[in-house]
């Protein structure tokens, strides 16, 4: 499940894991449910970690005795074999959450509902995690996962629903679902920074790729240039607007900005029509990304100047994109390195330690 802050995914697995009580419709589960959905919720702070998976194997449906068998596999599974003695109100977030997620696989669950938890942990961990993840969906398992990852959401899973103003907008493919989440976000982002007023200035009114591919869903192939028409209008005077290209990730942070280009250079007032092209480098990583594109004016450099239109800009109009590679690295951007590595044929000296 995927969506943005509010849209309703923790209270829909706390609906399905029967925490909460169901005020209309219906929920049906088949299985025992098992879930980690906050960090820490059921875990007592004040006892150690054995006698928490002990409650916890119990709550999550063990018999005490399966619970007290299984307790060193889950205390070695998260880690945390020199850490059994402390109070959990000691532990760390991360070693909370390797904690609960530990419990949670080793109680023969049907059903997992995860919320957030591969996010806890370093690398090697959430590593581990994924491996659980894949043998439970080969045991027939199912796993219900909320994720702003989209990373995650497709290396872990067959389905994907986007939730957005707690409805269910889009329920498909997983790629499919990740491209109108990434279309959500930018609505959202761009609409809450647009100025009120400046719709009514000026709108970029087409945005396309050069090959007049206009839909949210593309894909470029990785190293071929970004090459973008836009056209844009500026119905009331604007003072020497730039048209602005904007690259940014699937969760809206922008990654590269490229310089202002004036529409009218040497003009202080500019109304009227006009067609864009552009070509950006593309050195994206394999992923899934956003060109934006506006129009505004340059903020003024000293406030005073009585302008208080200045730094007027439109809405932003956008097309989200697939980058394809060989591989997916986790990386932001594809560079070509060479390393080299020479012998330099010293040998080092083990430190003595010595102990007092």
């Amino acid at each position: 499940m995927v969506g943005p802050n509010g849209a309703g995914k923790s209270t829909l697995l706390k609906l399905i894991a029967g925490i909460y009580p169901i005020n209309k419709g219906r929920i049906r589960v088949a299985g025992r449910v098992a879930p980690l959905i906050e960090l820490g919720v059921g875990f007592r702070p004040e006892l150690p970690a054995r006698e928490n998976i002990l409650i916890n194997g119990v709550m999550m449906g063990l018999s005490p005795a399966e619970a007290k068998r299984r307790t060193d596999e889950i205390i070695e599974f998260a880690e945390l074999e020199d850490f059994t003695g402390l109070r959990l109100k000691n532990y760390s977030s991360g070693m909370r959450g390797r904690l609960g997620f530990s419990v949670m696989t080793h109680v023969n669950a049907d059903v997992l509902l995860i919320d957030e938890i591969l996010a806890v942990g370093d690398k090697g961990f959430r590593d581990k995690c994924g491996d659980v993840i894949a043998n439970m969906r080969e045991q027939g398992r199912t796993v219900v996962l909320v994720s702003h990852e989209m990373g995650s959401i497709n290396r872990h899973c067959d389905r994907a629903i986007l939730l957005f103003e707690r409805k269910i907008q889009r329920m498909g493919e997983p790629e499919e679902v990740a491209n109108s989440y990434l279309a959500v976000n930018q609505r959202r982002r761009w609409t809450a920074e647009a100025r009120a007023d400046a719709a009514d200035v000026a709108e970029v009114t087409t945005l396309r790729f050069a090959n007049g591919e206009a839909a949210a869903e593309s894909r470029i192939a990785g190293r071929t240039p970004i090459d973008a028409e836009a056209e844009i209008e500026i119905r009331r005077p604007m003072r020497t607007p730039e048209v602005r290209f904007t690259i940014l990730d699937s969760g809206g942070r922008p990654l590269y900005v490229a310089p202002p280009r004036p529409l009218e250079p040497g003009l202080d007032r500019v109304q009227g029509r006009f067609r864009v092209a552009a070509r950006i480098e593309n050195r994206l990583a394999s992923g899934r990304y956003a060109l934006m594109c506006r129009v505004a004016e340059p903020e003024p450099e000293d406030e005073s100047d009585g302008d208080e239109r200045g730094g007027l800009r439109s809405p932003g109009r956008w097309l989200s994109f697939a980058v394809d590679g060989p591989d997916e690295t986790g990386s932001v951007v594809s560079v070509d390195s060479e390393i080299e590595v020479e012998p330099t044929g010293v040998e080092v000296d083990e430190p003595e330690l010595e102990v007092r």
